[in-house]
């Protein structure tokens, strides 16, 4: 006897004023066992997904953990901010920001933003980790979109793209399962709110526009269980959003506020009891850090765990520059040299190097800075391909390493600690544990070509990278190691300048000799370095008026970049004049407010908000005189910003421009603050 004859029989037991006939019954028998077949089906796919779970978690619990604060202290240790996308207005303090996510993730979407380095990534581990503790019933799959494209997690491509997650994990278990089978019952369990999509990084992810719009569209318009991740720095995150008109459906977007003296004390708490012998070393940094000698690099957690090692590290050799403190690079360049020195120190011995320290250290660092060229070159690229071990021992084989053989690399990469820098992922491929590393090897090696090593500046030039897109996280890497390599090589900024202006010379000259209506990545570089370095080179002068006087023949990024630089090098009027001519010219009337177009015309590919705000605000306080500020001005209010404002608001916020412009003779933007406050409150 079947089981579902059994059930049939004991109903009709129970139903005895029913007459049943033998095809009724046939029905019954048939159906009932098709849910059975189907509840027994589903049963075993939501065991592989647990299966799945267990495997993921086993190699999470292996990674090292990064802080020297345990994990519930560091979930304990954030504020944050809630509300919608443009609404993040509600501040939590003292609140365990994962039962706050736990408490609201059933209930719509959450979106999880934060600067680079405050703990996103860990935070996304954590709730897959600890979710299903919480509601035995939700199944979490955590999906890192580094180098993926995102118009692949839509529809069957989702659920098959967690089959082939699942499958790094469980490949004998899904080997010979049907697939058409499988991904109808993930499909079910995603749409019945079964599934919890973590989707981490999605700045890091390969989209175009229109597929992050379709994305965003399809988990939002489901109304899946998701939890998402985003770099605040990353704008068409929320360009998309505004273009959803995302307010009107359901989500929680939480923001991560950077880290200050209270979240400081409970780390130096941890330090202490983590490294009771190193106490003194200890309590000198945490003077360090209430003095601010290193700024705002403390407060985000990955910052602040770096200094933290580099400072009770006790080592001469490593220790953080005092005229370097506030310099990103450094901590960087420092933090990898002594994971490096660590590395050597613990595996030396296994290894059996035969060279000394110092050149283990220019190998391996020349190694790293090697993968991360590979792994940017993918990225450019949009290959959802990732860095493998057989593509790093080509790299190396070209270039003849002196002392690490292949042996050694392969022996590095496979069993170091360097894996807190770079991680195998899965089989043999890697990929760095945190995107800024990657980014700051590549400012390295912009920088490194200006200053070769026999500090000849004849020798000076802008490598091959100079060609690619630089973000905004690499610009401000190149900028602070070129600071760096300042200091630490003793050079005045008369010497420094030497270098550059060489190097940006070989660019103009070569780029002057084609087509300048034609866009140039490099060309832009070098016409934006040239102010933000503040060259006082006549020649260079004379060829940014050259542009701003004949801009019909020149690209209008061209145009814009000489402007901005004039500004930076002579002096405010140069921007003024501009954004007064824009928004003669081209901003008035019903198309106002920048487009996508608009934005990289006249102010290139940076991010605008919140830095603006944080511009602006500085300007009103009287700490920054910057010589764009009008640019800044016009560029924030004709674009749709992270707050919600409305028609008064940006009203007020002008008038407060207004007032200090007044205050400072600054007529020109009194006159762009009349205008936009005219144009403005007519279209809000």
């Amino acid at each position: 006897m079947t089981r579902a004859h059994d059930i049939i029989q004991k109903w009709i037991k129970q139903s005895k004023c029913m007459v049943f006939d033998l095809s009724q019954i046939e029905y019954l028998k048939e159906s009932t066992e098709k849910k059975l077949e189907d509840i027994h089906y589903e049963n075993n796919v939501i065991n592989l997904i647990r299966m799945y779970h267990g495997k993921k978690c086993d190699l999470l619990v292996k990674e090292e953990w990064p802080y020297d604060i345990g994990e519930s202290a560091f979930i304990n240790n954030f504020d944050f901010k809630y509300g919608s996308v443009k609404s993040r207005n509600k501040l939590s303090k003292g609140k365990n920001c994962l039962s706050f996510i736990f408490e609201r993730v059933l209930n719509s979407p959450i979106l999880c933003v934060g600067n680079y380095g405050m703990g996103k990534t860990t935070i996304s581990k954590m709730l897959f980790k600890t979710i299903p503790t919480s509601y035995p019933k939700i199944y979490p799959i955590y999906i890192n979109l580094t180098h993926k494209p995102i118009s692949y997690f839509q529809d069957d491509q989702l659920a098959q793209h967690i089959i082939n997650e699942m499958k790094i994990y469980l490949i004998k278990e899904i080997d010979g399962i049907d697939n058409n089978k499988l991904i109808e019952k993930i499909n079910y369990l995603i749409k019945n709110k079964r599934i919890l999509l973590i989707f981490d990084s999605i700045d890091e992810s390969l989209c175009k526009r229109k597929e992050l719009l379709d994305f965003f569209d399809y988990i939002f318009r489901n109304d899946f269980l998701a939890f998402l991740t985003c770099r605040l720095e990353y704008r068409p995150f929320f360009d998309v959003y505004q273009a959803l008109n995302i307010e009107k459906r359901s989500h929680l977007c939480l923001e991560l506020c950077e880290w200050g003296e209270s979240q400081w004390d409970k780390y130096i708490s941890s330090l202490v009891s983590n490294y009771p012998s190193k106490q003194e070393l200890i309590s000198v940094f945490s003077n360090r850090l209430h003095s601010k000698n290193y700024s705002t690099l403390p407060n985000r957690p990955l910052f602040l765990k770096m200094l933290s090692d580099l400072e009770i590290y006790d080592d001469s050799t490593i220790e953080i520059l005092p005229e370097l403190s506030t310099n990103l690079a450094e901590i960087f360049f420092k933090f990898i040299k002594w994971k490096l020195r660590d590395d050597y120190n613990r595996k030396g011995g296994v290894h059996r190097f035969d060279f000394d320290l110092e050149l283990y250290e220019n190998e391996c660092f020349n190694l790293l800075k090697e993968i991360a060229s590979s792994e940017y070159e993918l990225i450019l690229q949009g290959s959802e391909n990732q860095v493998t071990l057989r593509s790093i021992l080509e790299i190396t084989s070209k270039n003849k390493y002196t002392y690490l053989s292949n042996v050694d690399i392969t022996n590095i990469l496979l069993n170091s600690s360097l894996f807190s820098i770079v991680r195998r992922i899965e089989g043999l491929k890697f990929l760095f544990s945190h995107k800024s590393f990657l980014e700051y090897f590549i400012a390295f090696a912009l920088a490194e070509s200006l200053f070769p090593d026999d500090l000849n500046p004849n020798n000076a030039k802008c490598s091959e990278i100079w060609s690619v897109f630089q973000t905004q996280e690499i610009v401000n890497y190149f900028i602070s190691e070129v600071e760096r390599i300042r200091v630490t090589r003793n050079l005045s900024f008369e010497n420094r300048d030497k270098f550059l202006v060489n190097a940006f010379k070989k660019i103009i000259n070569d780029k002057m000799k084609v087509d300048v209506k034609s866009f140039d990545e490099s060309l832009e570089g070098v016409l934006y370095y040239i102010g933000e370095f503040k060259i006082q080179s006549p020649e260079f002068i004379d060829f940014l008026e050259q542009i701003r006087k004949n801009k019909s023949l020149y690209h209008p990024i061209y145009f814009r970049t000489a402007i901005i630089t004039l500004s930076f090098l002579l002096g405010p009027k140069y921007c003024e004049e501009y954004v007064l001519n824009l928004l003669d010219d081209k901003l008035k009337g019903p198309d106002f407010r920048l487009n996508l177009q608009r934005h990289i015309q006249y102010y290139g590919k940076s991010t605008l908000c919140p830095t603006l705000k944080t511009s602006i605000d500085n300007y009103i306080m009287g700490d920054n005189h910057n010589n764009i500020i009008s640019l800044e001005v016009m560029t924030y209010f004709t674009t749709i910003t992270t707050e919600e404002i409305d028609g008064d608001s940006i009203k007020k916020y002008l008038e407060k421009i207004t007032e200090v412009a007044h205050e400072r003779s600054h007529i020109n933007i009194i006159k762009i603050c009349s205008i936009l406050s005219k144009v403005l409150v007519q279209t809000w």
